[in-house]
């Protein structure tokens, strides 16, 4: 009989537990494939407690999978896993340690009270395997934990069903979540994944749910921040509770989340400044309720915006604003801005925005601000719908406004406000938007006007193809825009105007449908709008105080009123070019003209035809005819106007003879598009001339902005859109 050594005791009972366990080592020159272990009980004592021990050398060979049936305990220590294992959970635990993995694949019904580090094999992590106490106990330090080692093995974090106190800072910045870059993280839906602030944190006024200085390539979608407001939280204006916030930040998707309660400055802050400009981000399907003033512990908040954005390429779309407390005429809210934009190539569409006191904000006050479009969206019980900004030499420019519905509420603000417009505009759009007021008139004496403009600044404004109805109060007004370098633009062409003007005051601007006063204006084009069942004091259209280079005023409708009036003696207009032609009204004979000022060549009922205005014995008549061109023969006088018969099919409303000859030199005016769409994909770009050089438009397949350059499409640079590759594939400009 053969003796055994303790050696080969423990050889022997090896070899029982292969096969009854199944371990086996991992042997590659015998091509074992991974090793197998069964990790087994190490009781010990540790404080007079006893514990089943998991110690460094049980775990310690590569490329082998860990069978973990019983419950460990870590002892504390960081335990580190060779490369290429699976740990594989049939029924145990770990706890009480770290885990440094590498490349590691974690198996079975896992459960873990443990922090991770290194990388993992998994291509999503779902927080349900980590113990729901450990969990609920350390929420900030488990999700940044595991948010770091998902970044670092693109995988993705999911936030499993349930409600998580955030109670702890992990930074002295009171940053929750550290974002690192390249990481997913994703709930159960924003009424399942709720991460609920403690009021124990108030104390701070800086909460950073998920913060960077400077991140990119970051989705968050499907959770709630409840920022659980309540009375005496904000105590000044600086205070911030950010479900996301980042200096600076490239291709982030925040998607699905709702927040909840905020009473601080903003819910989410992208791009801190013009040194911190951001790119490409998407806000989506989001909720946010309840901002602001509107949360029990903002009364003290002067200046809120849930959604602020500086950066290129962003994209606003499908979320919900909603606030509880309805605004209605003489109520103010001090906050609540939905969205306050410091963007370019903004795509704003599908968003619905009720009781905020301004919509969106249009900013220019960092960097410009240009080739946006804002459409399709729900405004509803909103003190002014669109806040246009600019300032510090910054412009507006290319902004397009359309397909809105707004249902304003208070008297305050005007629903398309440019109060604020200190540096001027180039090119602002809105055209086929539903505009209305939602309550009954009340008593006020004072109510803002649907477009406001009170600034000394130029710029190019074409108000078109609105529908303005129930609204009572005036449409248009202009005034202070007294700079003799810098000259507003105004095209205000077919409009429907219908039920509006105030029925019970006497304020001169609540009864004014298109009023300009004391204002230096370059063109004032007001054509083929219809004014219809307006209040008896509605005065459609009054200029008076002021300069004007050049006033086309035809074939507008009016179902009973006046077209309107110059006022005499010192407040008379001087124009260079007047043109009043071709309008249906009851009674035009309001229209006074000052005569020490302006000489009438013709008058005929509702025709008028002015003289040159700006020379003290005016000489030269203005000729007015019509055609679809400028003439090519025949001696012309600088000022001679050719109306184009064709404007429905053509963006030019007309041509201007600037230099005498034949047939003398002629430039457009009146730039229109009324037939064209300024979004759409390839197939569907407007057939364009030489004539509407400048157009841009907005390609849904290319997504980007484009030029029409007077022959073909290219860049807003100016450079060339991408050629075919082989058979049209890569075009940009199809053949």
């Amino acid at each position: 009989m053969k003796i055994l050594t303790d050696k080969g005791l423990v050889a022997f009972w090896n070899k029982i537990k292969q096969l009854v366990l199944g371990n086996r080592p991992y042997n590659p020159s015998e091509f074992s494939g991974k090793g197998y272990k069964v990790l087994e009980k190490n009781i010990q004592t540790v404080d007079g407690v006893k514990k089943n021990i998991l110690t460094a050398v049980m775990i310690n060979q590569p490329n082998t999978i860990y069978e973990i049936r019983y419950d460990f305990d870590l002892n504390g220590e960081t335990i580190e896993i060779q490369e290429g294992c699976v740990l594989k959970f049939e029924g145990g635990s770990l706890a009480n340690g770290n885990l440094k993995l590498q490349n590691t694949k974690l198996s079975g019904k896992i459960k873990l009270s443990t922090l991770l580090f290194g990388t993992f094999e998994n291509k999503i992590f779902y927080t349900k395997n980590i113990n729901t106490e450990f969990f609920q106990n350390n929420v900030c330090k488990v999700v940044n934990n595991l948010v770091n080692i998902c970044s670092k093995s693109n995988a993705i974090l999911h936030i499993n069903s349930g409600e998580y106190i955030i109670n702890s800072y992990e930074n002295p910045d009171n940053v929750c979540v550290n974002i690192p870059n390249k990481i997913i993280i994703e709930g159960d839906g924003y009424e399942n994944t709720i991460l609920k602030l403690s009021t124990d944190l108030y104390i701070n006024r800086y909460i950073k749910l998920f913060s960077a200085q400077t991140v990119e390539n970051v989705r968050i979608s499907n959770l709630q921040l409840d920022c659980n407001g309540r009375n005496g939280i904000i105590t000044d204006q600086e205070s911030y509770f950010f479900l996301f916030n980042a200096d600076t930040a490239k291709n982030v998707c925040i998607k699905g989340c709702k927040v909840y309660d905020n009473p601080s400055r903003q819910s989410i802050r992208i791009g801190a400044n013009a040194e911190h400009k951001s790119n490409s981000i998407e806000i989506r399907d989001c909720l946010f309720e309840v901002s602001g003033n509107d949360s029990v512990g903002g009364k003290k908040q002067s200046d809120h915006s849930s959604v602020y954005i500086n950066g290129n390429n962003v994209i606003i779309a499908n979320n919900q604003f909603v606030n509880g407390t309805d605004l209605t005429e003489g109520s103010i809210f001090n906050v609540c801005s939905a969205v306050e934009l410091h963007s370019d190539n903004v795509r704003c569409y599908g968003n619905y925005i009720k009781n905020y006191k301004s919509g969106i904000n249009v900013i220019a006050t960092v960097a410009n601000h240009i080739n946006s479009i804002y459409t399709n969206n729900i405004f509803e019980r909103v003190a002014s719908a669109f806040d246009f900004w600019c300032t510090e030499n910054h412009k507006l420019d290319n902004i397009q406004v359309f397909n809105n519905i707004i249902k304003k509420a208070s008297n305050n603000n005007a629903a398309f406000n440019f109060n604020n417009c200190d540096s001027g505009i180039g090119n602002i759009h809105i055209y086929s938007n539903d505009i209305s007021y939602i309550d009954e008139e009340g008593n006020t004496s004072s109510f803002s006007s649907v477009f406001e403009w009170n600034k000394q600044k130029d710029g190019n404004l074409f108000i078109t193809n609105n529908h303005i109805h129930d609204y009572p109060s005036g449409i248009f007004y202009c005034t202070k825009n007294s700079n003799d370098e810098e000259k507003l633009n105004l095209h205000f062409q077919n409009n429907t105007i219908n039920k509006c003007g105030s029925s019970k005051s006497t304020t001169e601007n609540l009864l004014l449908g298109i009023g300009v006063y004391n204002c230096k204006l370059g063109d004032l084009l007001v054509s083929g709008n219809t004014f219809v069942n307006c209040s008896a004091k509605l005065i459609p259209i009054k200029i008076y105080k002021g300069f004007i280079d050049k006033y086309i005023c035809i074939n507008n409708f009016l179902d009973k009123y006046s077209l309107g009036n110059y006022t005499v003696g010192d407040k008379g207009v001087l124009a260079d070019i007047c043109v009043v032609k071709n309008n249906s009204a009851p009674n035009t004979n309001l229209l006074d003209i000052s005569a020490n000022k302006v000489e009438a060549s013709s008058w005929n009922g509702s025709e008028l035809t002015l003289k040159t205005a700006n020379e003290a014995n005016p000489v030269s008549v203005h000729s007015i005819s019509y055609g679809k061109a400028i003439p090519t023969s025949g001696t012309n006088e600088v000022g001679n106007i050719v109306i184009n018969v064709d404007s429905i099919n053509s963006t030019i409303f007309g041509w201007l003879c600037v230099t005498r000859g034949t047939p003398g030199k002629w430039r457009p005016f009146g730039r229109q598009y009324p037939s064209k769409d300024f979004i759409g994909s390839t197939p569907y770009r407007p057939s364009l001339t030489n004539d509407d050089e400048g157009f841009t438009f907005y390609d849904a397949t290319l997504k980007k902005m484009i030029l029409w350059n007077g022959t073909t499409w290219v860049n807003m640079d100016g450079t060339e859109l991408a050629v075919a590759i082989s058979n049209e594939q890569g075009a940009e400009n199809p053949s």
